[in-house]
Order: structure tokens, then sequence, then C-alpha cells
């Protein structure tokens, strides 16, 4: 007779005793099965649990990120004051949270851009920066990404919006402006 091969029994059961892996191919069923699988994905409690798959065999991923929001708006004459970039207003929900705020400003002189929060309660604004950025000769154009920082329209009172202002530090000239921020979900 040959000799048979010992099986180490390299994992333990609830009752702490030790069983050998059974070998699987892709395909075969894996219900009342053990075997050894990566700590690669894990719930929201960190335990240990197997990707979902589509009836396509692809992970499952969520698209919905959310509602995105977005405004261009653009003022030929300029400002050397700080004033609203008319038309680059959105409106959004009271008690809401808002992520992804993005600001593209242009101009071909000095000028201030920045992006704006506002409490409009009636009988004045309250208003936040967000964030704000300088663009001059040598960057005529620049790309404001706040990435995953999170507005919270909690606690505000009135209409509330997001919009652009500016100043052109200099002379009156020509700007642009892209604002884009999504609404995240409930």
């Amino acid at each position: 007779m040959a000799d048979e091969r010992e099986v180490f029994v390299i994992l333990e059961n609830d009752t702490n005793q030790g069983v050998p892996a059974k070998a699987r191919v892709e395909g075969n069923a894996a219900a009342a099965q053990n075997g050894l699988i990566g700590f690669s994905f894990k719930d929201s409690s960190g335990n240990v649990v197997l990707p979902a798959l589509n009836d396509e065999g692809a992970i499952v991923v969520s698209q919905d990120a959310g509602t995105p929001f977005q405004s261009r708006a653009e003022d030929a004459t300029g400002s050397t004051s700080l004033i609203d970039l008319s038309g680059s207003e959105i409106t959004v929900t009271l008690g809401e949270k808002y992520d992804c705020i993005r600001l593209n400003g242009s101009c071909t002189r000095d000028t201030l851009f920045q992006v704006v929060h506002t409490d409009d309660v009636g009988v004045g604004d309250t208003e936040t920066v967000i964030g704000d950025f300088i663009v001059g000769a040598g960057q005529f154009s620049y790309p404001l990404d706040l990435g995953k920082y999170e507005y919270d329209t909690t606690g505000g009172t009135g209409t509330q919006d997001f919009k652009v202002k500016y100043q052109n530090l200099n002379k009156a000239s020509t700007v642009r402006a892209a604002l884009s921020l999504n609404e995240k979900p409930s």
C-alpha cells in the first residue's frame, strides 16, 4: 500500500478543532463549504464579507452618489468691488449635506474668486466663504476642488444658495466661472 499524505488542518471551526480546507475551482457551489478567503472585503462593522456580484459576475458598485448641481456664469463688464457673479447661484435644500464642491474661474486680469454659501433669512443674508483663490498673469484660470469637504446646511433657516463672488483687483475685466457641487444621498 502506498503512503498516504496527511492533510494539515489549517482552519479552525467554532469548536476550536482543526479542519482541512476543501479545494474548489471557479464555478463550484460554495454553500456549506469551508475554505480560505482573504480579508479584502469588510462590512461597516469590520466583519469579513465576500463581495456581492451582479448577474454578469461583476462586483456591484453604487453609482448613486447623490444629486449633482452646476452653474456657469459670465460678466463681460467686470467689477473692482467684491460682487455676486450673476447667474452663478445654485439653490439647494435646507438640511442636506453637500460635497464635491468645485469652482473653475478665469480672467485675464488679477481677480479674486470665492465660493460662498448663503443662508437667506429674509432680513439679512448670512454668507460663509467656502473657498477662494486669485488668478492673474501667468495663470488666467484656476480649478478649485474641495474634494471630500462636506458642507451641511442643517441649522439654516432661509433659502440656501451656493454662488460665486468675484473682484477684479486692479482693473475691471471679463470673468467666467463654473460652479458645481453634489447633494449627498440622505
